[in-house]
């Protein structure tokens, strides 16, 4: 074997070496990462409860409706719940039997409905304003609307709010630090300075300054 054979093994056992360690080291930070994590009693709160409010938005539409998962009408084997989504993405339409018809009210011979029964539109003038019971888990509000339906549906409306802020402000911080980044000098200065401005006024108070303009 030539030197020059024996100094690119060394270099390539080197290397091989150097990216086990690499490995080792990144498997080593997320361990470290996740025991913290599991030390801190808040952040497993709020993790738990970001997850449930995902949860409630992917599958609101199975948690809280007043169409069944499953349905039997006439001898005939529906489900409404999973055909409003194909009629919603326009690749079919409604039984003529179930059209513009409240499946509660049908005399069906089964039927399996979702945990709440109700969609947060759904209006009820004779309930209005009712405790919450093993009817209306949370209640309803002055035109008779089941509350926790307005909760598991209005969870979409909340983390899409959430999730839009957020990459808007991030999208903002990523081109002004690079811009300031790049330019440097006086750019820079302005830009740090116009960030710690902003983090220097309370955001409760400048949001009720925005809301009054």
């Amino acid at each position: 074997m030539s030197a020059t054979d024996s100094n690119t093994a060394s270099v390539e056992s080197v290397d091989r070496a150097a990216i086990a360690k690499n490995a080792g080291s990144t498997d080593g930070l997320w361990s470290d990462v996740w025991k913290r994590f599991k030390r801190n009693p808040i952040a497993l709160v709020g993790f738990c409860v970001v997850c449930l409010l995902v949860f409630m938005a992917l599958f609101a539409d199975f948690l809280a409706n007043d169409k069944p998962y499953y349905l039997e009408y006439r001898g005939k084997t529906y489900f409404p719940i999973f055909r409003s989504y194909i009629v919603a993405a326009r690749l079919g339409q409604w039984q003529p039997e179930l059209l513009n018809v409240d499946l509660r009210k049908l005399e069906s011979e089964s039927a399996i409905y979702p945990p709440i029964p109700y969609r947060p539109s759904s209006i009820n003038l004779l309930e209005p304003l009712e405790p919450p019971s093993s009817k209306h888990w949370f209640g309803t509000d002055k035109l008779g609307r089941d509350v926790m339906a307005g909760m598991i549906h209005g969870s979409r409306i909340s983390l899409s709010i959430g999730f839009v802020a957020v990459g808007i402000s991030v999208a903002i911080g990523v081109i002004l630090g690079a811009v300031a980044g790049y330019f440097g000098a006086w750019v820079d200065l302005i830009v740090s300075r116009v960030f710690e401005v902003m983090l220097s006024i309370p955001t409760f108070f400048l949001l009720i300054t925005i809301a009054a303009l």
